[in-house]
Parts: C-alpha cells; sequence; structure tokens
C-alpha cells in the first residue's frame, strides 16, 4: 500500500510554525502585550482583509479573543447570531442549536477554564463574501482547579446580521 509523501508538506508547515513562533515582531498593529492576548502575526492577517468589513471583522475577532481568553462568557456569547448556533467543543458537537441554548453551554465550558491567553492566528473573509469570515485563535488555559496548561485551537464562524458580525459557529479543537 502506498502511503502520501508528506515531504512536500514540510516546508509549508516549518514556515508557519516559524512564523508562530516569531511572535511579537509580527503583531497586529495597536496590539498590546500585557493582558491576555499576545502579540499576532499580521503576515496571516494581511491580504485576506479589505476594506470596511474586513477592519470590523479584525475588530471585532479581537474582542472576542479577548473575551474568550478572560472567561468573559457574556462578551463571547452577546455575539452570538440570533437564531441558531453549531457548537463543536472538544469532541461534544451541537448543531444548529438555539441561541439561548447555545448561551448556556458556553457559559458552562468557560466556566469550567480559568482565564488564559490567546493568540490570534487568522482573521478573514470568506471567499467571494462580504458578510462571512472566520477568525481563529490559539488558546492556552487550565481547567479550573487544575495545574496543567492546555492548548486549544479555537475557530469562530462569522456573519454579518443587522450590521454587526455575529458568531454563527464556535469550534475548539485539542
Amino acid at each position: 500500500m502506498n502511503r502520501p509523501s508528506t515531504q512536500g508538506l514540510l516546508l509549508p508547515v516549518g514556515v508557519a510554525l516559524a512564523v508562530l513562533l516569531a511572535g511579537p515582531g509580527l503583531d497586529l498593529p495597536g496590539q498590546a502585550h500585557d493582558g491576555p492576548m499576545r502579540g499576532s502575526v499580521a503576515a496571516l492577517l494581511g491580504g485576506a482583509l479589505h476594506g470596511q468589513e474586513g477592519e470590523q471583522l479584525l475588530v471585532i475577532a479581537r474582542e472576542l479573543a479577548g473575551s474568550w481568553a478572560s472567561g468573559s462568557e457574556r462578551g463571547v456569547t452577546a455575539r452570538l447570531v440570533s437564531g441558531r448556533v453549531s457548537l463543536h467543543l472538544e469532541g461534544k458537537v451541537t448543531v444548529n442549536i438555539p441561541t439561548r441554548q447555545a448561551v448556556a453551554v458556553l457559559r458552562d465550558y468557560l466556566r469550567a477554564y480559568d482565564s488564559g491567553a490567546v493568540e490570534l492566528a487568522r482573521v478573514a473573509l470568506v471567499e467571494g463574501s462580504s458578510d462571512r469570515g472566520f477568525a481563529e485563535f490559539h488558546w492556552v488555559a487550565r481547567r479550573s482547579g487544575t495545574s496543567q496548561a492546555l492548548n486549544r485551537t479555537v475557530f469562530l464562524g462569522l456573519q454579518r446580521e443587522s450590521g454587526q458580525w455575529m458568531v454563527s459557529e464556535v469550534r475548539v479543537f485539542p
């Protein structure tokens, strides 16, 4: 049985890892280094965001990442779309649940962790769309009552609703 070669993948992964590890040298403009949100990688954000929609998306992504890092369930859940939300929290998949239920699930999830730190990795508009986008960040936190730091990747699907960017999907991956 022939296995696919990973050789062609190693260079891009290595370059991405080097860029991510560079950290503060590639900050977003105006990004502070103190507090729960660390510097992020402008090179991964650069060409994907254009115009006012992209700028607003970046502002909202920063706010959401900061709220997530501090465990501010209100900051996160206040941005959920009206109607239905999809959640995928470390293996638990809840698709298209009412917003009220998503608020409760996210509240309980975030309360299980102490405040942590996030690093915004990517923010972009969905190609060909000005009203759909996403944000991805790396989150380091501890479960309440433990000392072990856990690393997670958080993906937020965003869409414009009544002129504002709102969260329609939350995925947390170990």
